[in-house]
C-alpha cells in the first residue's frame, strides 16, 4: 500500500500495534512502564542512574522513528510517562530539583539528523515533569570520535576517553542535582565520559536517565528495578 506524505507527518496507525489510532493508541501506552529501571555503570557499577525501559523491539522502532526519521512527535505522545519515571528516580534519590544536560551529538549524528535526541528527550522531561527542571547545554565534543555502534566495550570506553569538555562551566548555575541524559545507555562510557567532563569541571553527576538500556556481551553493568 503506497504511504501518503499525510501518513508520513501524521501516522493514522499506532507505531507498536498498527491500530487505526494515530502515533500510539491508547492500549499501548496503557502498557509502557510505570517505574524507572535502576540501572548501574563504571568500576564497580558505582555511577547509579536509570532508564525508562529496556532497549526491546519496540523501543528500537520507537528510536528509529526519532531518530532516523525525524519523527519527534511520538517523543511528544509519551512525555508524561517519561517525566513520571524520572520524577520516580528524582525522589528515589530524594531530590527535589534538577539540572538536566543532554550528551551532545555527535558531527555524524547532527550531520545527519539536524538536531539532538537526548535534547528532545530533556525538553519533554522539563514540560511535563512535577519537579522544576533545567535544561543545560553544558557539554561539548573536544575532538572527533569513532561511531560508537561498530565497537567492542573496551573500544568504545577508549573512543570517548576525554572526548567531552565543559566549556562553560558558568552555565552550571541553578539546581545542585546534575542529570546527565541520554537516549541509549549501553556500556556507559558515554555518560562516564560526560561524568569526568563534569569533574574536571568541578561538578558532581548526581546521576543519569536513558530512555533505553541494554549492554554489550562481557559489558561490565548491572541493573535492578527501582
Amino acid at each position: 500500500m503506497p504511504v501518503s506524505i499525510l501518513d508520513l507527518v501524521f501516522p493514522s496507525v499506532c507505531l507498536w500495534c498498527s491500530e487505526q489510532s494515530g502515533l500510539l493508541c491508547e492500549r499501548c501506552l496503557d502498557r509502557l512502564p510505570k517505574t524507572a529501571i535502576e540501572v548501574f555503570r563504571g568500576e564497580g557499577m558505582s555511577f547509579r542512574g536509570a532508564a525508562f525501559g529496556r532497549l526491546d523491539a519496540d523501543a528500537k522502532l520507537f528510536l528509529h522513528e526519532v531518530k532516523d526519521r525525524q519523527q519527534t512527535a511520538y517523543l511528544k505522545a509519551i512525555g508524561p510517562h517519561l517525566a513520571a519515571s524520572f520524577d520516580n528516580q528524582l525522589e528515589h534519590l530524594g531530590w527535589q530539583s534538577a539540572q538536566l544536560v543532554p550528551i551532545p551529538p555527535s558531527q555524524r549524528g547532527w550531520s545527519s539528523r539536524g538536531f539532538n535526541p537526548a535534547e528532545s528527550l530533556v525538553r519533554e522531561l522539563v514540560r511535563h515533569s512535577r519537579f522544576p527542571l533545567k535544561l543545560t547545554r553544558a557539554i561539548e565534543y573536544r575532538r572527533t570520535v569513532d561511531d560508537q555502534r561498530v565497537l567492542s566495550a573496551s573500544q568504545r570506553s577508549q573512543n570517548l576517553a576525554g572526548a567531552f569538555v565543559v566549556p562553560r562551566p558558568d552555565r552550571l548555575h541553578g539546581p545542585k542535582a546534575i542529570f546527565i541524559v541520554d537516549d541509549v545507555v549501553t556500556t556507559g562510557s558515554t555518560i562516564l565520559a560526560a561524568r569526568s567532563a563534569l569533574a574536571e569541571a568541578g561538578f558532581e553527576a548526581a546521576g543519569f536517565f536513558a530512555f533505553a538500556e541494554t549492554f554489550l556481551k562481557n559489558a561490565t553493568t548491572g541493573t535492578k528495578w527501582v
